[in-house]
């Protein structure tokens, strides 16, 4: 007979299993992180419930085999918790917070939602795991540039639930040392999961010898920068006789102009071409929105840039320089002034880009694996509840 393993809850706002599922920074860390946690309890002989707001589907793993139902999110967290307790089976909660909440339509189910999970613990047949990758007052401002009294009120009481849960992690150290002293969270209740990447989808390729130095930039930029300006630059440094390009993967493909000879634009693309678009550039341009939120955090696609071994050349932030000058291969630079001296040093210094990008690939393989990742976690997660699952077999036996 199998000896009983853990029940996982994931409560999530979608599905990611498989690498194609992999669409945006949620996606990536749902699969990356979420779908490992998964597959690793059920190689302990655990089970795994998955909850998507998005589509009201629970998801359960067990067995080799998949069942799906339809509920509410209070339904769903009930059933699996029900199922779990009926197996007599200790329980792990991981809750994407904020993207789990769709909303003040949803705020009583989702409230019952927290509530219950909080009495599992209270009960010490649980431990509730909150991924706070996006800090939602911080993430609102970031998109709306304000945000009104009444929402930020309802912020503040879900972070005030959610952070009596057991363990709390941010995706850098900046923003966990900044709910430190904002929101007065202690700082052993939280650790630290940056975003990682799948050596096994991006593999390590020289950069191309031959041809114009392209540059790969991916996010909605325009909303973020004078791309006329940028377009200037890189007309001035071609004008001096540097042969370069431009790449930018965009979502708002069709606003950007179209006479542009050095700059290219994409349309979103999958992440399988996009890692093949990885491996034919030289250099990998990072762009943030000039908020608080994307000065404290990183990227998702960081970890994938540093694993395609190139240098990175970004705009000074707090989260993404925690990475990046750990791996040694990138540049920081606050104005176009900057990146221009940066590009004019890498055109022709070529041999540079090979040693730096190597060196991003190695770090990467070492810090930035979505699987090692997951082991981590779980690990910190079996440590963090030894005593309570000595507790929880001393009232289940």
């Amino acid at each position: 007979m199998k000896p009983k393993g853990l029940s996982l809850i994931i409560v999530a706002h979608k599905f990611a299993w498989r690498i194609d599922d992999v669409v945006d920074g949620l996606t990536h860390r749902y699969y990356g992180l979420y779908a490992n946690l998964c597959k690793l309890n059920l190689r302990m002989n655990g089970c795994a419930f998955w909850y998507s707001v998005k589509d009201r589907l629970l998801l359960r793993f067990s067995e080799g085999c998949i069942r799906v139902f339809k509920h509410s999110v209070f339904g769903g967290i009930l059933k699996a918790i029900l199922e779990s307790i009926s197996r007599r089976v200790f329980i792990i909660a991981v809750i994407d917070y904020p993207h789990s909440f769709l909303g003040i339509k949803y705020l009583l189910g989702y409230l019952a939602s927290l509530l219950l999970l909080h009495l599992i613990r209270i009960l010490n047949r649980g431990f509730i795991v909150v991924d706070n990758m996006d800090p939602p007052i911080e993430h609102a401002y970031e998109l709306k540039g304000n945000v009104k009294l009444a929402e930020r009120m309802l912020w503040l009481l879900l972070n005030n639930i959610v952070f009596r849960f057991d363990l709390i992690i941010f995706p850098t150290q900046s923003y966990r040392l900044y709910h430190r002293q904002v929101y007065g969270l202690e700082e052993r209740k939280s650790i630290v999961v940056p975003h990682g990447s799948f050596p096994e989808w991006i593999p390590y390729k020289k950069p191309p010898y031959t041809g114009a130095l392209k540059i790969l930039c991916s996010g909605d930029i325009i909303k973020w920068v004078d791309v006329n300006a940028l377009n200037d630059l890189v007309e001035e440094l071609v004008a001096s006789g540097l042969d370069l390009e431009l790449i930018v993967i965009s979502k708002n493909k069709g606003i950007w102009p179209r006479n542009w000879s050095r700059i290219k634009v994409l349309p979103p693309i999958t992440f399988k071409e996009f890692s093949d678009c990885l491996s034919r550039v030289h250099l990998l341009l990072l762009i943030r929105p000039k908020s608080l939120h994307h000065m404290l955090t990183m990227r998702a696609s960081l970890a994938d840039y540093l694993m395609s071994g190139r240098p990175i050349v970004y705009v000074k932030s707090l989260g993404n320089a925690e990475v990046i000058k750990r791996a040694g291969c990138g540049f920081a630079f606050q104005d176009l002034h900057e990146l221009k001296q940066i590009l004019t040093q890498l055109c022709k210094e070529k041999s540079l880009i090979e040693t730096l990008g190597y060196r991003a690939r190695v770090f990467a393989e070492f810090h930035m694996v979505y699987k090692k990742h997951a082991n981590e976690l779980f690990r910190e997660i079996l440590l963090r509840i030894s005593k309570k699952l000595l507790r929880y077999a001393a009232i289940t036996c």
